[in-house]
């Protein structure tokens, strides 16, 4: 067979599934999920342990079963690289990835651009004990349904993951098809880094420039717009006449959409990056990823822009809420950013006694960015004397965090106060700014802390 590219196979494989839907024909969970327990049995009965040779008896394999196979497949995305087999039969894709003693960070990367409908991991070497909980860790970031990983020396299956699947879903659309969804130019990325006069594909840019947060906050992204049924492209692409350009598009209901990943770094670098991207949201709805809340509030309030907010840590997302009232004050307390302090320092003066609530107990989160958060103080001890007790009590546990001295007199004033959990809030604030009391009188004194 000859070589076969990237968008040329996943056009057909579209073309494949289309057609099997229109027939009526259904890849059901169980016939899945036998012929791929039929294919890893076959594998397992391979003897040689050298690369090539497994490489080619796997490809025998997946011809026998009657699919249309392809060897050192080239994967043209974002990242450059060839996938060691893969195969085609009735709509549904198989990626094989043969490693050493563990699956490479490459290989899984890969597997997930493909995303195919079943995929095999062949490990050749010994795997060590250490090794095995390190191979779940990699496995957990494969995005495709089904997988098998296989160790060939010991001959058995170590992880097994076959879920309920029946017609490959439609999680990618076209270049072509997003087109005939808008009434405007899509240009690729690489058409618009041509006219800029960068002399190479943005492809090639990228893998420059492109930092990790980003790569991460792109990957994360795209699985979590997967699982809510939008169609991703991880193509960038622009707009004829305008100068910028968005990391990837995708599409729900029929609504084209444009995604950009902001990082907190490219935002701080460059504070012009927001009004140039958001040039794309004249066009057609918009969502911009970011890391970090307080970031919501460098942008307008439009129906057409949205947010998905990634924890870098944990490797999830979240879509925040109406950005207004209190959810806007709890979303800066949970920033962990120095910048919201002020913010949150008007919110002390809202009307509304639960923005006040929300704005004290979020200084009390950002206490240990001093000298900053000394500002908020006066506004702090203002609210000891608010009208609702959970006001004044999270006032108390704030100033109590921060070990504000000053505050010490007003605190006293609330053990007297109606309200229990008041009391103990500014007797654990007392005891706290008595102790941040004794600290400075050390330091002046020269005696270690």
């Amino acid at each position: 067979m000859g070589k076969e590219n990237f968008w040329s196979f996943k056009a057909k494989t579209f073309e494949c599934v289309a057609g099997a839907r229109k027939a009526g024909i259904c890849k059901t969970s169980d016939v899945l999920k036998n012929e791929t327990l039929t294919i890893a049995e076959e594998i397992l009965k391979i003897t040689s342990l050298s690369h090539d040779v497994v490489q080619n008896k796997i490809d025998l394999i997946l011809k026998s079963k009657g699919f249309t196979v392809i060897k050192e497949f080239e994967i043209r995305t974002y990242r450059r690289g060839f996938i060691d087999v893969v195969a085609r039969k009735d709509g549904i894709v198989v990626g094989v990835e043969i490693d050493g003693s563990i699956p490479r960070r490459k290989s899984i990367e890969k597997l997930n651009i493909l995303h195919p409908d079943v995929a095999f991991i062949v490990l050749r070497r010994k795997i060590s004990k250490q090794r095995k909980l390190e191979i779940s860790e990699r496995v957990n970031k494969l995005a495709c349904p089904n997988f098998i990983v296989i160790d060939l020396c010991d001959k058995r299956i170590i992880i097994r993951n076959l879920k309920t699947n029946i017609l490959p879903k439609e999680i990618k659309v076209s270049f072509k098809e997003a087109q005939g969804i808008v009434n405007f130019k899509i240009l690729s990325g690489n058409y618009i880094a041509k006219e800029r006069g960068w002399g190479r594909s943005l492809y090639h840019r990228e893998l420059e420039i492109e930092s990790e947060t980003h790569k991460k906050l792109k990957e994360l992204s795209v699985r979590h717009f997967q699982k809510l049924g939008y169609r991703t492209n991880q193509m960038s692409v622009g707009v004829k006449g305008e100068r910028t350009i968005s990391d990837y598009f995708m599409v729900k209901d029929g609504i084209f959409y444009f995604v950009e990943c902001l990082t907190d770094k490219t935002i701080r670098s460059d504070p012009k990056i927001i009004e140039r991207k958001l040039k794309l949201s004249k066009y057609a709805p918009m969502w911009f990823v970011l890391e970090r809340t307080t970031n919501l509030g460098l942008f307008p309030k439009r129906d057409n822009i949205k947010f998905l907010l990634v924890d870098m840590r944990k490797g999830k997302c979240s879509i925040p809420r109406e950005r207004e009232g209190s959810n806007l004050v709890w979303q800066l307390g949970e920033s962990d950013d120095p910048s919201a302090i002020p913010k949150l320092i008007e919110f002390t003066k809202s009307g509304n006694a639960n923005e006040r609530r929300l704005a004290a107990s979020g200084l009390g989160k950002l206490a240990r960015y001093k000298p900053q958060i000394y500002k908020a103080c006066p506004h702090l001890i203002k609210l000891l004397k608010d009208e609702k007790p959970q006001v004044r009590q999270y006032a108390a546990k704030a100033l109590g965090k921060i070990g504000y001295v000053k505050a010490l007199p007003n605190l006293r004033e609330l053990l007297n106060d109606k309200k229990i959990y008041v009391r103990k809030a500014a007797e654990i604030a007392i005891k706290n700014c008595e102790l941040e009391y004794e600290k400075y009188k050390r330091r002046e004194e020269g005696i270690p802390c």
